[in-house]
C-alpha cells in the first residue's frame, strides 16, 4: 500500500522499515519462476552508514558513474545501439538485473563471466555493455520487464536495445530543512527506487527549480545514497537513516517509455 509522508513508519514489503518523510510503495510481487537465476545473489549487502564508502571490489559510485560517462562521450552515437547476445537456455545472463523499473531493465552489475561477459570480449570498445545500462526491449519485447525477462530465459540469439545511463546528482539535501518530497516504489528483490512522483512543496523539486540542469523527473531511478550502492532494502534503510542525503538518479539516455 501508498504511505503518506506524514504517516508513522509500518513495515514495507518483506518487513523494510520505509522513512516516515517518504512515500513509498512496494512494486507487485513477482512469480520467482519468472526470473530464476535472473534476480541476483541472495541476501544482497545492506550498508550501515551515512558517509561515501566504496563499492565492493573498490570502485566508488564516483567513479563508476565518470567510467559509465566516458564510455557515452566516445562515441556519442553510441549511447543507444543493439547488442546481439547469445544466451544459453535455462541459464544466467551474466550480469544481475534490477527489475525496479516498470517498464525496462537495468544492468545492475556485469559478472566477469557468462553471455554478456563473452559478448563485450568481441564487441567494439563504445558498444560493451557495462553496469547501470538499460536494456528497453528484448528481441523487440519491450515495455514488459517480464516478456523481456522470458526472452532472455529462452536463450538463443537475443537482440538487447540498449540505452547508455544519464546520471543526475542534484546535490546534497539536508532533511532538517524539510521533506525530500518523492513518491518512491521499489521492487523487494530490486537495486535501485523507481521515482512516481516530485512533489511540488518539497527539497527536490525546490532544487529542480533552481538547477533546472539537473532536474530529477518521474521515472527516474535512484541508484545509489551518499556514495552506496546496495539492494532496494539497502537503500530504503540509508535514506530514512542519514540526516543529509545525496542521491544518484539515472534515466536511459534518448528513450520514452510511451
Amino acid at each position: 500500500a501508498t504511505m503518506s509522508c506524514c504517516s508513522c513508519c509500518p513495515p514495507g514489503a518483506g518487513g523494510i522499515e520505509v522513512p516516515k518523510d517518504l512515500r513509498f510503495e512496494s512494486a507487485l510481487p513477482r512469480d520467482p519462476r519468472d526470473f530464476g537465476a535472473f534476480d541476483g545473489p541472495a541476501g544482497a549487502e545492506v550498508f550501515g552508514r551515512c558517509a561515501p564508502a566504496p563499492e565492493a571490489g573498490g570502485t566508488t559510485a564516483a567513479g563508476r558513474e565518470a567510467e559509465a560517462a566516458k564510455v557515452a562521450e566516445d562515441d556519442a552515437a553510441e549511447v543507444a545501439f543493439i547488442a546481439v547476445v547469445d544466451f544459453v537456455r535455462g541459464g544466467g545472463p551474466g550480469a544481475v538485473l534490477d527489475l525496479t523499473h516498470p517498464a525496462c531493465l537495468r544492468l545492475a552489475r556485469i559478472e566477469d563471466e557468462g553471455p554478456i561477459a563473452t559478448y563485450n570480449e568481441g564487441a567494439s570498445a563504445s558498444r560493451r555493455l557495462a553496469a547501470d545500462d538499460f536494456v528497453v526491449a528484448v528481441s523487440g519485447k519491450h515495455s514488459d520487464p517480464r516478456a523481456m525477462i522470458a526472452a532472455i530465459a529462452a536463450g538463443g540469439r537475443v537482440e538487447l536495445d540498449v540505452r547508455r545511463p544519464l546520471f543526475i546528482t542534484p546535490g546534497v539535501f539536508d532533511k532538517l530543512q524539510g521533506q525530500l518530497g518523492l513518491d518512491l516504489s521499489f521492487h523487494p528483490q530490486g537495486f535501485s527506487m523507481h521515482v512516481r512522483e516530485v512533489f511540488a512543496d518539497g527539497l527536490v523539486q525546490a532544487n529542480n527549480r533552481a538547477h533546472p540542469e539537473q532536474e530529477v523527473r518521474v521515472g527516474d531511478l535512484v541508484t545509489s545514497i551518499n556514495g552506496n550502492h546496495g539492494s532496494s532494502a539497502a537503500l530504503v534503510k540509508m535514506i530514512g537513516s542519514c540526516g543529509t542525503v545525496e542521491m544518484t538518479f539515472v534515466r536511459p539516455h534518448e528513450w520514452n517509455a510511451a
